[in-house]
């Protein structure tokens, strides 16, 4: 017998699928207990509304974010590496979730208030890693950083301000080279050369 945990990933998964399929606006709560094959009693168990049901599929989503962003900010990678692989990871999150699920890209065009209080949790996690990846720069003697908490808030709300124009445009090889200048600049803005590393000192 399923326990409570089951069911209710159970419901989200469904929902997530539904809602991919009819979006948000159509799908109703009995959409949703038909195609999970549980009673709408069941249903109103564990989710109050139809809008509470939308809210767990995108907060599992995001924290499968964060689980990925995580994983790249920890790894062993050399900071200016890290870097690189985590505005990719980013990038590339954005894209499964975005073209895996037509509501939660409709959000993002049509409802972006909608997503912006979902995503805090997200947003903040976000500016704790890169701040991470900037400090262990300056620590290894790469980057020279000053404030590095300004400049992850910072990067963080650039990457954000792409998100539209990239989901707009289906990811296209335009956005790829876009997203690579950024890094380019970001890094030679930052980065320590060795011809000025005993000049430089980094002072935080």
């Amino acid at each position: 017998m399923n326990t409570s945990r089951d069911t209710r990933s159970k419901i989200v998964n469904v929902a997530r699928k539904v809602f991919a399929q009819l979006s948000v606006h159509r799908t109703t709560m009995d959409d949703i207990a038909v195609a999970s094959q549980l009673g709408r009693r069941t249903l109103y168990t564990y989710f109050k509304s139809k809008e509470e049901l939308y809210e767990a599929v995108v907060n599992k989503e995001i924290t499968k974010i964060i689980d990925k962003l995580t994983s790249v900010a920890e790894s062993e990678l050399p900071p200016k590496q890290k870097f690189v692989k985590f505005a990719y990871q980013r990038k590339k999150s954005l894209r499964d979730l975005t073209l895996g699920n037509s509501a939660v890209q409709d959000d993002f065009i049509t409802n972006y208030n909608r997503v912006e209080l979902l995503r805090s949790e997200l947003d903040e996690r976000e500016i704790a890693l890169l701040r991470r990846i900037l400090e262990e720069g300056n620590e290894a003697g790469v980057f020279a950083v000053p404030r590095p908490e300004l400049l992850s808030i910072t990067l963080q709300s650039t990457f954000k301000s792409l998100e539209i124009r990239f989901i707009k445009e289906n990811f296209s090889r335009q956005c790829d080279i876009l997203l690579s200048n950024f890094i380019s600049s970001l890094l030679r803005g930052i980065e320590i050369r060795k011809a000025e590393q005993a000049e430089n000192p980094i002072t935080n």
